[in-house]
């Protein structure tokens, strides 16, 4: 009788593993078929929300001025495809300080609706001090695009966030 108990829980359990594993890959699965509506220059402005132990570390240039800057700063991102469907997010129209390089980002797009959702990952080169990565994620309804970004200082720790909130122009 134990044995026939033990059998059947063991059966239930798997029967609702298999189950579960079979519905989240059908609701999760938002592949796009047609991505030709993301790519494109999208005009707006990116806000960096830094924590407060990180502000104070951050030393004033020569002439007295925090380098963080205040308020939100204007700028352009790049969305665009390449021959294997995938989509890229670059920074267009801005400087980096000196020795930083912010290279293209890999994009992965899935559909809601009428909605577009991002998200991806990268690396800003700090010339020869190494690397930093940082992740993104966000949506574009109509010609408005929504970003939230975090480059990590410390990976999945400590980050600086940004939010780019902009329209496709």
């Amino acid at each position: 009788m134990k044995r026939i108990l033990i059998f059947c829980s063991v059966c239930l359990m798997i029967l609702f593993v298999m189950s579960t594993m079979v519905s989240c890959r059908s609701c999760g699965d938002k592949r796009v078929d047609d991505i030709s509506k993301v790519p494109g220059i999208y005009e707006g402005q990116a806000e960096l929300l830094i924590p407060d132990n990180l502000k104070k570390m951050v030393k004033p240039d020569s002439t007295g001025k925090s380098p963080i800057p205040d308020g939100p700063i204007p700028c352009k991102l790049e969305i665009k495809k390449n021959e294997n469907k995938e989509l890229t997010i670059e920074i267009v129209d801005f400087k980096m300080p000196n020795g930083m390089e912010l290279a293209p980002s890999s994009c992965r797009v899935s559909q809601d609706g009428e909605v577009f959702n991002l998200e991806g990952e990268g690396k800003v080169s700090l010339g020869t001090k190494g690397s930093l990565s940082y992740e993104h994620e966000g949506k574009i309804e109509g010609t408005a695009i929504h970003l939230d970004g975090t480059v990590y200082i410390i990976p999945k720790v400590l980050g600086v966030k940004i939010v780019f909130d902009g329209e496709k122009k």
